[in-house]
């Protein structure tokens, strides 16, 4: 590990957890699997820009792949290996590992990571190396009984996809698979009932608004949909198409008002010569003729080569994979689809970002280097980021070292 950890570091994080009198975000937390394959502590991303502090992960053990990610509760998070059935409780205050689960009915923990608004359920929906769905939920945090068993069947989320689930607060889960959207409720083993989309192999993303009133819905290749409440199988996704020669639309980010929405451009096709990585901005009225406003992005971001795949031609140049709100929505993190690990790509790439997302006056854009530059650590990774909500919860369960 060649990140390393200042002592500056403890003065700072110990006056954020005691409620210091210095403006900060809440503390954020990513995986970069396919660059330096860690999890990452920004204990206040948005201080020192474009050069937060940062805290690599320690005690995991020689093999992680840090892919999804989720708070737990305050000053916990999950972390989900890409490659091993296990779920890695990291601890913010040190960034350390201080506990392990094995998902029993998982062959890898790839796909994505959701924990519910109560904090008693942790879901893992993925996929098999042959493309099969398989899933996890764990439940009993709090309890000291944790359990592990299998989630609603035939839910196949692609295995790239950090941001396939999300909660309304009654604790419904919302989950984007390659067939549709299935709405499932605790204890999540079985769908309540399904939204049928066109089918894809691809990313889908699903994001509420924090008043549960719109679920939106993106599918690489076919723009965004947005449901309106109240839910049912026989919803219909209003479909705003993707900006004339974009890529696949992936990651979402909504507004703490759900007026205004973040959309990240996953992947440039193949042959395109617009850049990879691209983000845009949607508003409300949310009606089949709204448009998207690209955002300028700093160049390090932007890069719009790709190393050549076989026989010369461009592969899917990448773009962005996650996106995560402040509670305020005053800050913005987007991430993934970095990966030097691949061959093809060169991975790498800058954290991104952004200050007042969603006010066009006030917006400023940070490249952030995640690790350190010229070594193994360097890069934001092909990973999912969540920023600390405001109504996590605290408790204590058995799920320790």
């Amino acid at each position: 590990m060649t990140m390393k950890t200042s002592i500056a570091v403890w003065p700072t994080w110990l006056a954020l957890c005691m409620g210091a009198a210095q403006a900060a975000q809440p503390p954020a937390v990513l995986g970069t699997m396919g660059d330096g394959g860690l999890a990452v502590v920004l204990p206040q991303p948005d201080v020192g820009l474009p050069a937060p502090v940062q805290i690599a992960g320690s005690g995991f053990g020689p093999a992680v792949r840090a892919h999804g990610v989720d708070f737990l509760r305050v000053g916990e998070v999950l972390v989900a290996d890409f490659t091993l059935p296990q779920l890695t409780r990291l601890r913010l205050g040190s960034a350390t590992a201080v506990g392990s689960l094995t998902l029993t009915t998982r062959t890898s923990a790839n796909g994505t990571l959701a924990v519910s608004p109560n904090g008693n359920f942790a879901l893992s929906f993925g996929e098999t190396s042959a493309g099969a769905a398989e899933s996890a939920v764990v439940d009993g945090f709090g309890s000291g009984a944790i359990r592990v068993q299998a989630g609603a069947p035939n839910l196949r989320v692609r295995n790239f996809v950090t941001a396939a689930i999300d909660f309304d607060a009654a604790g419904r889960a919302f989950v984007c698979h390659t067939t549709g959207v299935a709405a499932l409720d605790p204890p999540y083993t079985n769908v309540a009932f399904g939204v049928t989309l066109p089918a894809s192999t691809s990313t889908s993303v699903c994001r509420l608004s924090r008043d549960g009133q719109r679920l939106f819905v993106t599918r690489a290749g076919a723009g965004i949909g947005v449901v309106t409440a109240p839910f049912s199988a026989s919803s219909v996704p209003v479909s705003i198409a993707a900006p004339a020669g974009s890529g696949g639309l992936g990651p979402i980010g909504v507004s703490p008002d759900g007026d205004a929405v973040l959309i990240g451009q996953v992947f440039r096709f193949s042959g395109q010569s617009t850049a990879q990585a691209r983000l845009f901005l949607l508003r409300a009225p949310y009606t089949t003729v709204a448009t998207m406003q690209e955002l300028a992005l700093p160049a390090a971001i932007t890069g719009s080569t790709c190393t050549p795949g076989p026989g010369g031609t461009d592969t899917l140049c990448r773009g962005f994979e996650d996106i995560s709100i402040s509670p305020d929505g005053e800050l913005a993190i987007v991430t993934g689809n970095s990966a030097r690990g691949i061959a093809t790509e060169t991975g790498r790439a800058p954290l991104l970002v952004i200050e007042h997302p969603f006010d066009d006056a006030a917006r400023v854009m940070h490249a952030v280097t995640i690790g350190t530059p010229g070594t193994a650590d360097e890069g934001r990774g092909t990973g999912g980021v969540r920023i600390e909500k405001a109504d996590l919860r605290i408790f204590a369960d058995g799920f320790e070292q």
